[in-house]
């Protein structure tokens, strides 16, 4: 039989069984310890606590009951949240603020996270030390503070477990950093808005994989004295990008580019729109901002391009890269397409329209 335990911050004891809402505990603390293996955990709805959740023991369900918003974790600026240390955890529309991480999961974890407002922490939701978040579904990450950690809405950090993660429906706004970060396995991205964030909107770098990003609004992200992008691709990721939305990057004094890609990593585009509106010259993607390779990779079909000043321009590929595709792009909005590399450095338009070949900077472009 599943295991029921009930929460009531304000009606609840510690003395008493929490096996029902009439017999509720009252701390967090006092749940911890009381769950075992498969436990549904209830929160009461509209209540707060200023304590941890700890989670301990596998395949453990967080809910709320009752009448109300939903339950608020506040960690007071010195706690986390949710730690989930544990296999097959199921976090579900519980709230937290002002804690160190929303919800951490480490120590091998494994968690499932559907919904929740993780608002003004220093990171939103992080897997790290071998664990893993195997969904992240409707959620909400604003407002990470450097203050209290490191600024991002989601991270998934190099020491977490290399598998795949499913990021879907998720808000990640205005954290002082990146709107997810992500460093190990591979992703799959989707539905998503990551609008606002100090540095990039998502980032993929050190051990990441392949991500496949479809259907997501990245946008109005400034990546400060980096430049300014809002999708960054680095050491060697895989980007599939289809049917996104790259918007107007805020700008910034050393790159306005929806896109930056270095370090070998490659982006596959298929269907997106890029959207530029700011006062800056832009470059839809740029390419070896930083390192780039010979081997790294830009291939971009049926772009739906938009400038909205003179100046524009679609592509900004420099250095040693040698591999560059666009196919059926509409560039008349554009000033120029812009490509700069070394004597012998090709790439190719198929069926562009509104190119020009004069400026200086063109070097072994072939059109076909």
């Amino acid at each position: 039989m599943t295991q029921m335990i009930y929460v009531d911050a304000l009606n609840g004891s510690d003395e008493n069984s929490g096996g029902s809402p009439d017999a509720a505990l009252a701390s967090l603390a006092a749940a911890k310890n009381a769950l075992a293996d498969g436990a549904q955990l209830f929160l009461h709805a509209g209540q707060q606590w200023n304590e941890s959740l700890w989670i301990r023991q596998p395949n453990v369900t967080v809910s709320s009951y009752g009448e109300g918003a939903d339950p608020l974790i506040d960690g007071g600026g010195v706690r986390h949240g949710v730690i989930v240390q544990a296999a097959g955890v199921t976090i579900d529309s519980i709230d937290v603020s002002h804690a160190r991480i929303g919800v951490y999961v480490t120590d091998g974890g494994t968690a499932s996270v559907h919904g929740g407002v993780y608002d003004g922490n220093g990171t939103g939701i992080v897997a790290d030390w071998g664990a893993a978040l195997t969904l992240v579904d409707g959620s909400i990450c604003k407002n990470s503070t450097l203050r209290l950690g490191a600024g991002d809405g989601i991270q998934v950090s190099e020491d977490a477990a290399a598998t795949l993660y499913t990021i879907r429906n998720v808000q990640c706004l205005d954290n002082d950093k990146q709107g997810l970060n992500f460093k190990m396995g591979d992703a799959d991205v989707s539905g998503g808005t990551f609008e606002g964030n100090g540095e990039t909107g998502i980032v993929g770098q050190v051990h990441a994989g392949h991500m496949n990003l479809t259907g997501n609004i990245i946008a109005h992200n400034n990546a400060g004295d980096r430049g300014t992008f809002n999708l960054g691709l680095e050491n060697g990721v895989e980007v599939r990008s289809t049917n996104n939305v790259y918007a107007d990057p805020t700008t910034g004094w050393l790159a306005c580019s929806n896109i930056n890609i270095s370090g070998e990593a490659n982006l596959y585009s298929v269907d997106d729109t890029f959207i530029e509106s700011a006062a800056l010259t832009n470059f839809v993607a740029t390419i070896g901002t930083h390192t780039t390779s010979a081997s790294s990779v830009l291939d971009v079909l049926n772009p739906t391009v938009e400038v909205d000043h003179s100046g524009g321009r679609f592509i900004d590929a420099y250095g040693a890269v040698s591999n560059v595709s666009v196919a059926n792009a509409d560039l008349t909005s554009c000033q120029y397409a812009e490509y700069r590399g070394p004597t012998g450095w090709t790439g190719h338009l198929d069926d562009a329209v509104g190119v020009t070949t004069s400026h200086s900077y063109w070097d072994g472009l072939l059109l076909v």
